[in-house]
């Protein structure tokens, strides 16, 4: 998955949002959409399926957890732009 797919798989989630269960959740024909939509675009890495979706969704709201939790530690530095910023 590139940075783009990324971008263009969150803002076809977004753009279906109204589809979303309870807990956020998506049903398959979200991720298969979203599959036909990223392989139109895609210029490397192996073609989406439905299933490589959801399967990206889950890692991607668990990084959301993270992120989240991390912000919420004191003396932890988050900048939306730069991460962590360890260096």
């Amino acid at each position: 998955w590139t940075t783009a797919d990324e971008k263009a798989f969150i803002e076809h989630l977004i753009e279906n949002i109204s589809k979303a269960g309870d807990g956020g959740n998506f049903k398959k024909p979200v991720y298969t959409s979203a599959a036909v939509a990223l392989n139109l675009i895609r210029t490397e890495g192996g073609p989406k399926t439905s299933r490589s979706c959801a399967t990206k969704y889950t890692m991607l709201r668990k990084f959301q957890g993270f992120v989240e939790i991390i912000m919420g530690i004191s003396g932890w530095h988050w900048d939306p732009e730069k991460g962590v910023n360890v260096r």
